[in-house]
């Protein structure tokens, strides 16, 4: 596949502002008539954290029956920030490291909720789905234009039932496919890799011997 040549520096600036909009989408409400973007991505980001600590109060405001006191001393604040995480990984372009610095935790935050909060997990893992919908997206748009790298990539990941799969071989006597390696003994392995040592010494000492020979002939 040739890569895309662009008329000037404007044309490959605008393409790649293009891109990474696609990867951190803008909120339709947040377009003018020109499809340009009526806020800054600081202020998007904030009005996303803003929505979600206000619908996390709604939430302790009805639980405790319109009592607002007893709603704001209830604020979890690690559940409120493990909201934001998500609310905010697809704008911050998928970035875990600059999502968790964005709401102030350590990675090790991101892990222990990975592990313990099945909630949170799930919540993660349906933003994930968005850049793997992109990505399916983009790679259809290829397959449509007739890019064969983009068409053998998909046959070998999603047609491997009619068989579409890149067979690897490891030359020994003959060939045998790679899957054969986990069918086999400890002994057996070793045995191959005892054989090859032995190959590159006998081609060693041939060698040697050659050079050797040369020499005496001169």
């Amino acid at each position: 596949m040739g890569k895309i040549k662009y008329k000037s520096n404007a044309q490959r600036s605008e393409q790649k502002k293009k891109q990474k909009a696609l990867l951190n989408p803008i909120p339709d409400d947040n377009l003018d008539e020109n499809g340009n973007p009526k806020k800054s991505k600081e202020e998007i980001l904030q009005d996303i954290e803003e929505k979600i600590t206000k619908e996390y109060t709604n939430e302790l405001y009805e639980k405790y029956n319109g009592d607002a006191e007893k709603a704001k001393a209830n604020v979890d604040t690690l559940e409120l920030k493990k909201r934001m995480f998500t609310a905010l990984f697809s704008q911050l372009g998928f970035n875990i490291a600059q999502t968790c610095k964005r709401i102030g935790v350590s990675r090790m935050n991101y892990y222990k909720w990975m592990d313990e909060d099945p909630n949170f997990k799930e919540r993660f893992v349906a933003e994930q789905e968005k850049i793997i919908d992109f990505a399916e997206t983009k790679l259809y748009e290829h397959i449509q234009k007739g890019d064969t790298t983009a068409l053998i990539f998909f046959l070998k990941t999603k047609a491997k039932k009619r068989g579409y799969v890149e067979r690897q071989e490891f030359k020994h006597e003959g060939s045998f496919q790679f899957s054969r390696l986990r069918e086999m003994k400890d002994e057996d392995l070793d045995k191959i890799i005892e054989q090859d040592k032995q190959k590159k010494l006998e081609g060693e000492i041939k060698n040697d011997g050659s050079g050797g020979s040369e020499q005496k002939n001169g």
